[in-house]
């Protein structure tokens, strides 16, 4: 595959300044000028403003709501507040980390000492979109006791503001992730590595995620008309609710440190209703289980579950020395829907 690199727009618009053949071309990158003649900082696209940190870019006066602000540095080193609507994103190719660590506390403002709710970024603004970057923690790994204490409830990003997205984005050793406040926020495909997260805000869409935690995976706290959808979630509790309504559906839920019997993939104390069809709970049966029969007396709609079927085949086409790969297949469908499968499929037999 043949990768092209540009550094503006017109230089692909005029062929004959290229020495390729456009048609060979698989994919382009378009870098802007601006980042190439000025590396390891912070960009306004809109003004071709240059900056040494995202706080800077985000409080010059010229920086309007919709603009967007690229991000070359490889590591962070600062705790931002966003008050405008910002899409804020690493440049194209570029690997960009905020980093909080103890030494570099008083040098770069990342956090201060004692605060036991503090986080990278305060999202105080509404429709702003955060995109592609990596939250690294290495509070958690503090030598010292007291110092890992002054950190304990160490977020990566607090969303206070409504209508804003987070996604694509990686979370390494925080106590959560991301902290949702606001309204009808997005929070999707994400990783969170050691890392949990709390809705409050009602109307929240959480989907397609993937947690690995040995603790909670999600807590819903005074939460309301929150989508849960097409998370993987294994963790100690992957779901945490508490005087809270929510839809949650096609979700992977497997307790970490449990057997299969366990109780604690769900904790839920809340009058309120939820819906809990269409999920994977680690077996086909899992209305077996002592929980389900608890989920019968709540309000709680759990009539429906995903089972899973595995299937192989051979894969002749892998290599012709005549040794071949064994596929194996795993398809998760609703419970509900395979029965009806598997009924059309008798009664075209009948037929």
């Amino acid at each position: 595959m043949e990768t092209l690199i540009l550094n503006d727009y017109s230089s692909l618009l005029n062929n004959s300044t290229n020495n390729c053949n456009l048609s060979s071309i698989e994919e382009i990158t378009i870098i802007p000028w601006i980042v190439i003649s000025n590396p390891d900082k912070v960009y306004n696209y809109r003004t071709n403003k240059v900056y040494d940190s995202i706080q800077e870019a985000i409080d010059d006066e010229d920086t309007l709501d919709k603009d967007y602000i690229g991000v070359a540095k490889s590591d962070i080193f600062e705790s931002i507040t966003i008050n405008k609507t910002i899409y804020l994103a690493p440049v194209t190719n570029y690997i960009v980390k905020f980093i909080s660590y103890n030494d570099n506390i008083s040098n770069y403002g990342s956090v201060s000492k004692n605060n036991s709710n503090s986080a990278i970024i305060y999202l105080y603004s509404n429709s702003s979109i955060i995109e592609g970057f990596t939250f690294i923690n290495s509070n958690k790994y503090s030598n010292s006791y007291d110092d890992y204490k002054e950190y304990d409830n160490y977020n990566a990003i607090e969303v206070i503001g409504s209508y804003n997205t987070i996604s694509n984005c990686i979370f390494n050793d925080f106590d959560n992730g991301v902290v949702v406040r606001g309204l009808e926020n997005y929070i999707g495909f994400n990783d969170f590595n050691s890392s949990s997260a709390i809705i409050y805000g009602n109307s929240t869409t959480f989907e397609a995620n993937k947690i690995n935690v040995d603790d909670y995976g999600i807590k819903l706290l005074n939460s309301d008309d929150s989508n849960i959808l097409g998370n993987i979630i294994h963790s100690e509790i992957p779901i945490y609710i508490s005087n809270s309504s929510a839809n949650i559906n096609f979700n992977s839920l497997i307790s970490v440190n449990y057997n299969i019997n366990s109780t604690n993939k769900i904790y839920i104390n809340s009058d309120k209703h939820i819906d809990l069809n269409n999920n994977w709970w680690g077996l086909n049966n899992p209305d077996s289980l002592n929980y389900f029969d608890d989920f019968k007396s709540k309000n709680i709609s759990c009539d429906f579950w995903l089972v899973l079927s595995l299937d192989t085949f051979v894969d002749y086409s892998t290599n012709s020395s005549g040794t071949h790969n064994t596929v194996l297949i795993g398809d998760l469908t609703p419970f509900e829907d395979k029965k009806n499968s598997e009924n059309k499929e008798e009664k075209s037999k009948d037929d």
